[in-house]
């Protein structure tokens, strides 16, 4: 080992074995363009959550060779306009600021936005860089460092106008206090390497021309929140969105659901306090439903519920659900196929024709995507009870049933009759009743079929039949033909049995 110690090879093994365990995961960052440019850095307050990830706090130029710094409040920019403000925007300001510029979804459109802006103002830069609070705080390995900085803002002289100009000075702090974290704490490289590779995949870091495309696809529920005065409370916010995708026929679906938003922190100023702003759901465009939006005030342990419901006629093999840049959110998903279908493929848990994806996330992208296998499977029979003159009769077959029971000649029968899914009949249908000669064995007498009701629910029929005299506690065999499912499988044959108890009770 000594002998290793004192070769040169063996360090500078070790040394590039160090810097590659730190380069790869963030190889994409080692180009010329991106060492060399300056960027446009945005940091992003998810606290005040808007839909390309919160207000911006700090804006600033940064380069990494040779090093560069410069870092500002973004309130520097105050007397800077960007054009009319946009709905929701409007509700809070009639011009566009610059930290009001985060407002699409799409973050290479967003950033777009901020690099037009800086142009305008003629900020030097050639590219963008997104940041958000919550990377900062795994950088710097400081999980109360957003909580000391907001306090520290909010404690100032709102009398003393250089008081008031400066009281974000210490966010621009906290962001060179990021860099150089990070360059000189070199133990700590590969570790906010992969930090840093797994925040730029979900988007908490975009940088134009290197993350991966993060925006919402037209298959897409999408859900933001647009924090509009309500301080930093969107980070007491929990959001949980449900869907039910429920296949009530072959194609036909009932998709229902509900956003509910709690607001868990308590009233501490400057940190939780009344939330107001708009809460919004955009719907996949197959569904061609309008998107919902609601303004809403909440207080430190109030809670807010929306509901949607809505049929769909198509096939359908995929929910997905896009999650805004900083959110984290609750989802409980849910399909369940029609039927005696079960799932071919899938990638979600699953059983017999119910999937279900139930967890909290923040990847900016959740889908539960399947093939559903035909239904093979024949339908049958549940429940077989003789019912004699005493069920229920739809109201449309009332009127001629009951002359069937005023005919003095014979005597009109008929049985209830449940299936094991909902099943179609048609003129071809026949049903087969024969005395079984159990308890009556002197007497033979098979009642004829008359007609078949089929309820709405499709799985609940009324047999009537007609017997030349009364057998009671005698048994039947009952047999269906004719009789098929949604999916075009024919009931087996077999023979079921009802008794004539009604007759012996009376």
């Amino acid at each position: 080992m000594w002998f290793l110690l004192k070769k040169k090879w063996f360090w500078l093994t070790l040394l590039v074995i160090f810097l590659g365990n730190i380069i790869w995961p963030v190889r994409s960052l080692f180009s010329a363009n991106f060492l060399f440019n300056t960027h446009l850095v945005v940091l992003t307050n998810e606290a005040e959550l808007r839909p390309c990830g919160g207000f911006v706090t700090v804006y600033g130029r940064v380069r990494i060779l040779p090093p560069k710094i410069e870092l500002k409040n973004v309130y520097a920019l105050k007397n800077a306009e960007f054009g009319e403000a946009p709905d929701p925007i409007n509700q809070v300001s009639n011009k566009m600021r610059f930290w009001d510029l985060g407002i699409n979804s799409n973050l290479a459109e967003c950033t777009e936005s901020f690099a037009k802006a800086a142009k305008t103002i003629d900020l030097q830069t050639d590219d963008v860089i997104l940041l958000d609070i919550s990377t900062a705080e795994e950088i710097t390995d400081d999980k109360e460092i957003f909580a000391k900085l907001t306090r520290a803002v909010a404690n100032t002289d709102r009398h003393d106008e250089q008081s008031l100009k400066e009281r974000k000075s210490p966010l621009v702090g906290m962001g060179k206090k990021i860099i150089w974290n990070t360059l000189l704490k070199p133990w700590r490289w590969s570790k906010i390497s992969r930090e840093i590779e797994a925040k730029i995949q979900n988007g908490n870091i975009y940088i134009s021309d290197i993350s991966p495309v993060i925006k919402p696809k037209s298959n897409d529920f999408a859900f933001y929140e647009w924090n509009l005065g309500g301080g930093k409370s969107s980070r007491f916010l929990d959001k949980k969105l449900k869907i039910s995708a429920r296949e009530v026929s072959p194609d036909n679906w009932k998709i229902s659901g509900e956003f509910n938003i709690d607001h868990v922190g308590q009233s501490d100023e400057p940190l939780s306090q009344d939330w107001k702003g708009v809460f919004e759901l955009e719907f996949p465009a197959r569904f061609g439903q309008e998107t919902m939006r609601f303004p809403a005030k909440l207080a430190p342990g109030q809670n807010w519920v929306e509901k949607f419901s809505f049929n769909y006629d198509g096939k359908l093999e995929e929910l997905s659900v896009f999650n805004q840049r900083g959110q984290t959110i609750f989802l409980d998903l849910t399909v369940s196929l029609f039927g005696q279908q079960t799932f071919a493929e899938t990638d979600f848990e699953n059983h017999e024709n119910i999937g279900k994806i139930y967890k909290k996330t923040t990847k900016f992208r959740e889908k539960m995507s399947w093939l559903a296998a035909p239904d093979k499977i024949k339908p049958f029979i549940t429940l077989h009870e003789w019912a004699g003159n005493r069920g229920i009769i739809p109201e449309e077959f009332r009127g001629k049933w009951s002359d069937f029971f005023k005919t003095s000649s014979k005597q009109f029968n008929f049985a209830e009759i449940h299936f094991s899914e909902p099943i179609d009949v048609n003129e071809n249908t026949f049903v087969e009743i024969t005395d079984k000669n159990f308890e009556n064995k002197e007497i033979t007498d098979d009642p004829i079929f008359e007609e078949i009701i089929l309820f709405n629910d499709r799985k609940t029929a009324l047999i009537g039949f007609w017997q030349n005299q009364v057998q009671p506690n005698e048994r039947f065999f009952i047999e269906f033909r004719g009789i098929f499912d949604s999916f075009g499988n024919e009931i087996s044959l077999q023979k079921y049995t009802i008794i004539d108890r009604i007759s012996q009770e009376e």
